[in-house]
């Protein structure tokens, strides 16, 4: 895979699940900072979870993570 240009702006998106804006450098590359979570989320996610049309927020993906977590079916830890 190429390297990202260094300059490269991020893109930004409004979080699907609250509409908070952020950025997101994903260029398939797995280098935006998702890819740095110690967590992976379900796909799909359970009906009282998800789905999102989009990309989480930081602070979005960290609650529906522990959204799982409560209900026992926590997201698979990164290997």
């Amino acid at each position: 895979m190429t390297e990202p240009a260094p300059d490269r702006k991020p893109r930004r998106i409004a979080c699907s699940r609250c509409g908070a804006a952020f950025g997101c450098l994903n260029d398939g590359s797995g280098r935006c900072w998702c890819g740095e979570e110690p967590f992976r989320l379900p796909v799909p996610l359970p009906a009282e979870v998800g789905p999102f049309a989009d990309c989480l927020c930081p602070d979005c993906i960290r609650i529906v993570a522990s959204a799982l977590e409560a209900r026992g079916t926590g997201p698979e830890a990164r290997r």
